[in-house]
C-alpha cells in the first residue's frame, strides 16, 4: 500500500504563493518610493518633457462656442381655435366640392395669388377660404406649385429643381399666411397647413425642421399622405435642388 503524503503545512509555498515574491515587492516599492522622492529630470518642473495634468488644465484657453449665425427656425405659433371660425371653413369646403375642377381651381388660384401679391393682411373670411382650398389635395398641390412664382410643374416645384430662382419674398409671405391659417385651423384641418410648412422648411435647407413639421402634421392626421411622402423623403436625407445652388438657395443660409 502506497504511503500517504504528509499533510502540507500551514505556511508552506503552496498556500501562500506570494511569499517568494516579497523580496521583489520589497524592491519594487522601495524603488517607487526613491522615484516621488528624488524623480528623473524629465519629471520635474522646467524640463521641457514634463507633464502635469493639472497644470496643463489651468492652462488651457477655452474657446466658447460661437454662435450660429442663422437665425433659428420659427416654431409654430400658439392656436386659437374658434368654433365660428372652423363653422366657416365647413361651408367653403362644401362650396369647394360643388363646384367644377376648373372653377374651383381659378377661384383657389386668383384668390392665393391677390393674397401674395399684395402683401395685405387677410380677412378671417380669405383665411377661412385658403384653409378650405388646401383641403383639397388638387387645389394644395396647385397653390404650392404657385408659390414660387415660377411656371413649373408640381414635380419640379416641389424637389426645387428649376433654373431660376424662386421668389424667396413670396415664399416669405406665403409661409405667415400658412402659418396663421394653421394657428386657426381646426384639429381636422390642421395637417394641410403644417406639410405645406414643412415643404417650405425644407426649400430653405431646414431639414430638422421640416421633418418635426411633418411629425406634427401626422400627430393630426398620421395617415396624412403629403407628410409620409415627406418624411421618407426627408429620412433619406433627400435636399432640396435650392439649398444646394449658391445663387438660387435662401438667402440666410
Amino acid at each position: 500500500m502506497r504511503p500517504s503524503s504528509a499533510p502540507s503545512s500551514k505556511h508552506s509555498r503552496s498556500n501562500w504563493p506570494w511569499l517568494g515574491c516579497r523580496s521583489r515587492l520589497a524592491g519594487l516599492l522601495t524603488l517607487v518610493h526613491r522615484r516621488v522622492q528624488d524623480p528623473p529630470r524629465f519629471l520635474r518642473p522646467g524640463h521641457p518633457a514634463y507633464y502635469c495634468p493639472v497644470e496643463r488644465a489651468q492652462r488651457r484657453t477655452h474657446h466658447p462656442r460661437q454662435p450660429d449665425p442663422r437665425p433659428p427656425c420659427p416654431r409654430p405659433p400658439s392656436r386659437t381655435v374658434t368654433p365660428e371660425f372652423t363653422a366657416d371653413v365647413e361651408t367653403h369646403l362644401k362650396t369647394v366640392v360643388a363646384q367644377g375642377p376648373a372653377q374651383r381651381t381659378a377661384a383657389a388660384r386668383g384668390l392665393w395669388s391677390s393674397l401674395l401679391d399684395n402683401k395685405e393682411e387677410p380677412t378671417t373670411a380669405q383665411l377661412a377660404q385658403v384653409l378650405a382650398h388646401v383641403q383639397s389635395p388638387e387645389l394644395r398641390d396647385r397653390l404650392l406649385a404657385d408659390m414660387p412664382g415660377l411656371d413649373l410643374p408640381m414635380e419640379l416645384v416641389l424637389f426645387g429643381e428649376s433654373d431660376a430662382a424662386p421668389d424667396w419674398d413670396r415664399i416669405d409671405t406665403a409661409e405667415a399666411l400658412l402659418r396663421q391659417l394653421y394657428s386657426v385651423a381646426a384639429p381636422k384641418h390642421a395637417a394641410a397647413p403644417l406639410t405645406v410648412l414643412g415643404c417650405i422648411a425644407w426649400w430653405k435647407g431646414k431639414g430638422s425642421f421640416a421633418s418635426d413639421l411633418m411629425d406634427l402634421a401626422r400627430s393630426f392626421d398620421p395617415d396624412y399622405r403629403l407628410a409620409r411622402l415627406m418624411s421618407q423623403m426627408l429620412g433619406c436625407g433627400l435636399v432640396a435642388g435650392w439649398a444646394t445652388n449658391k445663387t438660387q438657395a435662401y438667402r440666410t443660409l
